[in-house]
């Protein structure tokens, strides 16, 4: 499974990776992103099956990188 951790905070952000490889070995982590700027690269390149994702950050917001993504796996590709 490949994940991806969102968040503004880099305590927060290594917090979340620390557990996640402390108790699952399976699972990777593809990236960390403090942006959505960060984030969209990220998940166009890797393609993650699981996002852990801050709403409150500075910019646009996780709402706003939940409806790009939408967009994003909805859209048709050209």
């Amino acid at each position: 499974m490949k994940i991806l951790i969102i968040d503004d905070e880099y305590t927060i952000r290594h917090g979340i990776a620390t557990v996640i490889r402390k108790y699952n070995e399976r699972w990777t982590i593809v990236g960390e992103a403090s942006d959505v700027s960060q984030a969209l690269s990220i998940i166009r390149q890797e393609r993650p099956d699981v996002i852990f994702l801050d709403i409150k950050m500075p910019g646009k917001s996780g709402i706003d990188l939940l409806r790009e993504i939408c967009l994003l796996y909805t859209s048709p590709s050209p």
